[in-house]
């Protein structure tokens, strides 16, 4: 029976620890674009815009069609009709008609030979679409990169304060152990071991709560990966790292370098194509055509086929143009008004850019100032002193708690301001568009 549960134990916890993902940042930024169903979505468009362009280039070839049909048709004979008079009375008699099946087998080719360039023009629209189709795939990766970057850093961050709280667990237990001594020999009061025991059990509470925290970060980063049944484990540390690029370069680099930007510019082209397309239906349009028949008549169709003999063919030019028609030029005056909007929207997402990344810019400064104040290693040797000073008799156990306050919250600070600076940095790279 032990045997049983100790084979029971050992597979559980090899269970648990299959459960565990332990990630790099890189690593769950890969994970993500690989699982995201935007990303999918994003492929799929591309597939329609791509369909779309290969249709318009389709009009460049010529048509050509098969008709079949058959029928039932009635005739008169073209005899005249038989007149006569009997009792002082007219009467007219009609010929007799004709039952007969009529088949009919066309051959027809059609080619547009002049389009006043409505074909380049839509064939130039359709690749502006499906070049904006990769943009917006492309910023979609990027702004899902952007989240699990935040996500990530923010469940290190978690996890750094865990470990914060437990730390402070273990030096609250160890300061009960020592009031407790100092009360054996009546150094202290009571009081005193029931304030460093209550300053554990809050230890203990904050670490349960920074516990959850941790738990609810690493949710949030499992959603963005996809990913349901495992404990994510991250990797990497929130070490520093020197920036390339400054703020004069990062604004004439993002205007340059942004896909948004890309974007904006694709759209100007595609409207643009859009109007020529327009202004095309204002002239004419030459089309050849060309046709083929053969008739016959015979009930069954396929004996028919067997002495069906050509009876006519034609072959022509078809010139088309349109006099008047009112919503031609109602079409082009909205294609006008959507090329100006999109010009304009360019002009707005310049100014966006610019702002956007000075704002960036400043978080990033802020975040680095702060790390520059954070000074944990006076907190830590200040504890120190407080706790001989305190085991000495020379200072009450509220000035030590005080002491160990000052140390967790320089800590909490100095994780904060650098875990800030990583995910300043990151946000402001993304927004100029320069790869690290």
């Amino acid at each position: 029976m032990k045997k049983l549960v100790v084979i029971f134990l050992c597979l559980s916890s090899f269970s648990f620890a299959q459960k565990e993902m332990k990630l790099s940042l890189q690593e769950a930024i890969r994970i993500a674009l690989v699982n995201n169903i935007d990303i999918v979505i994003s492929d799929h468009k591309i597939g329609l815009a791509e369909n779309s362009l290969r249709k318009r280039k389709a009009r460049r070839y010529p048509k050509l069609n098969l008709s079949v049909n058959t029928g039932y048709k009635e005739t008169i004979k073209k005899n005249e009709p038989w007149s006569f008079e009997l009792a002082g009375s007219q009467y007219t008699v009609e010929p007799p008609s004709e039952d007969e099946w009529n088949n009919n087998l066309s051959l027809s080719l059609n080619k547009e030979i002049y389009t006043a360039g409505e074909i380049s023009s839509q064939i130039k629209e359709a690749y502006y679409q499906r070049e904006i189709a990769i943009i917006e795939k492309e910023l979609a990766k990027q702004e899902l990169t952007a989240k699990v970057s935040r996500a990530y850093w923010e469940l290190v961050k978690a996890h750094l304060l865990v470990k914060l709280e437990e730390e402070m667990v273990e030096y609250s237990q160890g300061i009960l152990t020592i009031v407790q001594e100092r009360l054996k020999v009546e150094s202290i009061a009571p009081i005193e071991v029931e304030k460093a025991e209550a300053e554990l059990k809050n230890s203990k509470y904050n670490l349960a709560v920074s516990k959850e925290e941790a738990k609810e970060k690493e949710i949030d980063l499992a959603f963005l990966l996809n990913i349901n049944d495992r404990t994510i484990i991250p990797i990497d540390e929130p070490e520093r790292e020197p920036l390339k690029i400054g703020l004069e370069e990062a604004m004439k680099e993002g205007l340059k370098l942004r896909l948004d930007i890309k974007k904006s510019l694709m759209d100007i082209e595609a409207k643009n194509s859009a109007l020529k397309v327009a202004r095309s239906m204002l002239y004419p349009k030459v089309n050849l055509s060309a046709r083929y028949n053969f008739d016959g008549s015979n009930r069954d169709y396929l004996e028919s086929l067997k002495d069906i003999e050509p009876s006519s063919w034609d072959i022509g030019l078809i010139l088309s143009w349109p006099f008047y028609d009112r919503t031609i030029k109602e079409d082009i005056s909205e294609k006008e008004k959507g090329l100006t909007i999109a010009k304009n929207i360019l002009k707005k997402k310049e100014e966006d850019i610019i702002y956007e990344i000075k704002k960036a810019y400043c978080a990033l400064e802020k975040a680095k100032e702060k790390i520059s104040y954070c000074d944990v290693s006076f907190a830590e040797k200040n504890l120190k002193i407080s706790q001989l000073e305190y085991e000495l008799g020379k200072i009450t156990f509220n000035e030590l708690l005080s002491s160990q306050l000052k140390l967790k919250e320089a800590r909490y600070k100095e994780i904060s301001a650098r875990i800030d600076e990583r995910i300043a940095q990151a946000e402001f790279i993304r927004l100029t568009g320069v790869p690290k």
